[in-house]
């Protein structure tokens, strides 16, 4: 009815839907009311300025980061967070792990303490990831695309600075955390 009554309203918008309205609030500026929108993170938002609203789009995460039914692609939000937590992880590992080789000889507390002072460094570049990450993907989306960044930084760490080697084993335990993937982020 709407599509056939009003100028400019396409009979496939996602208005027709119900998935999108339109918003002006009285006294809101509009590009607050997007930041507002946005950080919901529970959809997409058109922003149209010259027409004075904003159009929040209700679509699951997964079309948003284009791993489910969608066709937008990968934001640059998805790559952003997932490069900060590469960074964020590698300091994590050492944080964690690195005092095994390296401070062995020394008292468990000085191997704490130096652990905390990189753990810091690490959570520099973890708290702005996960808060762009959480703009585009769910919580359990981020938290297993954290584990696997883990995983895929411990590897190198294991091998080249521990000195250790891979079994078999450690290829099964990766295989499980790929299904993982892929049932957090498939389209529901």
């Amino acid at each position: 009815m709407l599509a056939a009554t009003s100028d400019g309203v396409s009979s496939k918008s996602l208005h027709m839907e119900g998935k999108a309205i339109d918003v002006r609030l009285e006294g809101l500026p509009l590009d607050r009311l997007r930041d507002l929108a946005l950080a919901r993170a529970a959809g997409g938002v058109g922003y149209y300025p010259e027409l004075g609203f904003r159009a929040p789009r209700r679509r699951s995460r997964a079309q948003l980061v284009g791993l489910g039914r969608g066709d937008c692609g990968m934001p640059s939000a998805f790559w952003q967070a997932t490069g900060l937590l590469v960074v964020s992880n590698v300091f994590m590992t050492f944080a964690w792990y690195a005092h095994l080789k390296e401070l062995n000889d020394k008292p468990w507390y000085f191997a704490a303490l130096v652990s905390w002072g990189i753990a810091l460094v690490e959570y520099l570049f973890m708290v702005p990831a996960n808060r762009i990450g959480f703009t585009v993907m769910s919580l359990p989306q981020l938290k297993i695309l954290q584990e696997v960044i883990t995983l895929i930084v411990f590897v190198p760490f294991l091998v080249f600075f521990m000195r250790q080697g891979l079994k078999l084993d450690y290829l099964w335990a990766a295989l499980c955390i790929v299904g993982a993937v892929y049932f957090v982020f498939r389209s529901s």
